[in-house]
C-alpha cells in the first residue's frame, strides 16, 4: 500500500511569507504520484491564485482547489484555518478581507523590528526586505510588501546582530515571558472571516488543531464549532498523532463535518539548501479518498 494519499489540500507556495516554493513544484509533484487533486494554502492569501492558473494549463490532468490559510482570533486563541472553494473572482468582501491581511502582514513585520528597536538594535524595513528576498522572489514582495519573515531566518539574523542569544530568547521577546502586551497587530475574528468565506462560496477547516482542541476535549471542540462555524477539520496531519486522526473523523462525522487532510510543505527539495525543510513529501498523510470527494460536493475542482 502507497504511504501518499491522493489528494493533500494544505500547501504552501513562495507567496506565504515564510515559504520558498514554486506553485510549478506542487503541480510536478502532483504528477508524478499521480494526484487528483491538491490544493495551495498560503499564510493569510490566496495571491498564488493568478500564478497557479497559469501553470496549470500545462498540466491539465492535475486537479486544483483555490485556497487559503488564514489565522483568526478565537476566545482560546489565535487559530489557524484553512479555507478551499474560494472564488476565482473574489466577492468584495472576500477581496476587503485580504486586503485586511496584507495590512496585518504589514504591520506584524514593522511590529517586530519596533521590538528590536526596544532592545537597542536597528532592524529596518530594506533588512526585512532583503531577508523575504533570500527565499522569495522579488515580485511577490513587491506585490504583499514588506512582511514579517519566517521565524527561523529572522531568528537568526536577530542573534548574530546581538539581539538574543539563542532562538528562544528571541521567541521570549515576541511571544512569552518577556512580550510587550498589545504590541504586535491582532487578527480578525474567526466567526468573521468564516462569514465572509461562506458568502464567497469556501469551506472553512480548523487546521491541525491537535492543540487547538488542547488534544481531544470535546467541550473545546464544542464550543470552537459553535463559535467559528466551520465546516470541518483537518484530520491528518504531520502534528497529528495517527491514534488522533480516528477520533477527529468520528467527530466530524458525529456532527456531518467534513475531513480534510494535508502535509503543510513549505519548501520544496531543491531549496533544502536554505534549510526551510518541514521534512514532508507532498500528500504523505494518512487523509482518505473519501474525504476528498465530500470535498468535492462542496467545493469546484478546477483542472487546466
Amino acid at each position: 500500500m502507497s504511504r501518499y494519499s491522493t489528494f493533500d489540500f494544505h500547501l504552501h507556495s513562495w507567496w506565504s511569507y515564510d515559504a520558498c516554493t514554486p506553485p510549478e513544484y506542487y503541480f510536478q509533484r502532483a504528477r508524478e504520484l499521480n494526484l487528483r487533486a491538491f490544493a495551495i494554502t498560503d499564510h493569510h492569501n490566496n495571491d498564488a491564485l493568478p500564478e497557479i492558473r497559469r501553470v496549470a494549463k500545462s498540466y491539465p490532468e492535475v486537479g486544483y482547489l483555490s485556497g487559503a490559510e488564514l489565522t483568526a482570533t478565537t476566545p482560546y486563541g489565535e487559530m489557524d484555518f484553512v479555507c478551499l472553494g474560494l472564488p476565482l473572482e473574489p466577492t468584495p468582501e472576500f477581496a476587503a478581507l485580504k486586503e485586511e491581511y496584507h495590512d496585518y502582514q504589514r504591520k506584524m513585520g514593522a511590529a517586530i523590528s519596533r521590538r528590536v528597536e526596544m532592545l537597542g538594535f536597528s532592524y529596518t524595513e530594506a533588512e526585512r526586505r532583503q531577508l523575504l528576498l533570500q527565499y522569495r522572489p522579488e515580485y511577490t514582495v513587491e506585490f504583499q510588501g514588506v512582511t514579517h519573515v519566517r521565524n527561523e531566518i529572522q531568528g537568526e539574523y536577530l542573534i548574530r546582530k546581538g539581539v538574543a542569544k539563542d532562538i528562544q530568547e528571541w521567541y521570549s521577546y515576541l511571544w512569552g515571558e518577556n512580550r510587550i502586551p498589545g504590541l504586535l497587530p491582532e487578527t480578525p475574528s474567526a466567526d468573521r472571516v468564516a462569514r465572509i468565506v461562506h458568502q464567497a462560496g469556501g469551506v472553512v477547516f480548523i487546521a491541525h488543531p491537535f492543540y487547538y482542541f488542547n488534544h481531544a476535549d470535546e467541550a473545546r471542540m464544542d464550543a470552537l464549532r459553535e463559535f467559528v462555524q466551520f465546516d470541518g477539520i483537518e484530520c491528518a496531519h504531520p502534528i497529528i498523532p495517527a491514534e488522533y486522526t480516528p477520533i477527529y473523523r468520528q467527530y466530524c462525522l458525529k456532527y456531518h463535518l467534513l475531513s480534510t487532510a494535508g502535509t503543510d510543505v513549505h519548501c520544496d527539495p531543491p531549496h533544502a539548501h536554505l534549510h526551510l525543510s518541514d521534512g514532508s513529501d507532498m500528500a504523505d498523510h494518512l487523509g482518505e479518498t473519501t474525504w476528498m470527494e465530500e470535498i468535492q460536493e462542496r467545493v469546484n475542482i478546477y483542472h487546466g
